[in-house]
């Protein structure tokens, strides 16, 4: 089996990872809000998006992988084509909320990641919020597995659950020490095993690795669901672009290696973030 040294800091200190490559027979869905050019583009006309600030919602037939279309949940949302990370279009979020969710045909029953490009005009008023959850279960609380943020001051922040359906206000973020920038698109990259119901995240290839395993808000049954919520994310919202879930050979969700760490001893970086403020209440 392969092993890969990934170096990250936890805390105020640095902790190297070891990754195990697991084999999986697996597949790419994506979702790139192209017409033309890009990711799923094809040569009918507003097909699969219409990039024309057209709302996002019912928009995607045809892209393969998916049970149906983006669907908007709370607010709307436009498919643009000024602002992109790749191809002719990308999902904008200008409306204070807006929640917009799009259901798998088939969900994934081992490792996989979700991964999609962000970009934020400008810094939250509150925040941003990404959750993997199960569609079959009514309570949006139980049915969360995943749940991370980009706060007001752009830093990622992780909901490490108990499975305990846990509602707004009853939980706080835990700080990854990892920042945005503003006028950037960042890759967000979710690691989910549904396995162990453990999870990590990563921020253009950044990987962060929690003191303990990270785990589910609610008690999901499948994993076969996303959501993209701009929360009061107002004055110029957010975009993302370049939906992809990978279900391919991926790397193990990973733990500190306090041997290497202790054989290998401190690795200074220069001019990187270490944890901040306490976690606020989501």
């Amino acid at each position: 089996m392969k092993k890969f040294v990934v170096v990250s800091f936890v805390a105020t200190a640095i902790s190297l990872l070891v990754f195990s490559e697991v084999p999986c027979s697996g597949e790419l869905i994506q979702s790139g809000f192209n017409d033309v050019s890009g990711i799923n583009s094809n040569s009918t006309v507003n097909s699969p998006f219409n990039t024309g600030n057209a709302s996002l919602n019912g928009q995607g037939t045809g892209e393969a992988g998916w049970a149906g279309p983006w669907h908007m949940t709370v607010g709307s949302a436009v498919v643009n084509s000024s602002t992109t990370f790749e191809g002719d279009g990308a999902a904008a979020f200008f409306q204070n909320t807006a929640a917009a969710d799009r259901t798998l045909a088939i969900a994934p029953t081992d490792l996989f990641r979700v991964s999609f490009e962000l970009l934020l005009p400008t810094a939250p008023s509150l925040d941003v919020i990404f959750r993997d959850y199960d569609s079959h279960i009514p309570s949006i609380f139980s049915a969360i597995a995943v749940q991370w943020s980009v706060g007001s001051d752009l830093q990622v922040s992780v909901l490490d659950g108990v499975e305990d359906s846990v509602q707004t206000g009853g939980t706080y973020a835990e700080p990854t020490g990892i920042f945005l920038s503003t006028g950037v698109w960042h890759e967000m990259t979710t690691i989910i095993d549904p396995v162990s119901r453990t999870w990590t995240i990563a921020v253009d290839g950044k990987i962060f690795v929690p003191t303990d395993p990270l785990g589910f808000r609610g008690v999901p049954k499948t994993l076969d669901s996303i959501q993209f919520l701009n929360e009061n994310a107002s004055p110029k919202g957010s975009y993302i672009d370049a939906v992809t879930i990978d279900t391919n050979s991926l790397p193990s969700v990973p733990e500190p290696s306090a041997g290497l760490l202790m054989a290998l001893g401190l690795i200074a970086f220069a001019g990187r973030s270490v944890f901040g403020m306490a976690g606020r209440i989501f």
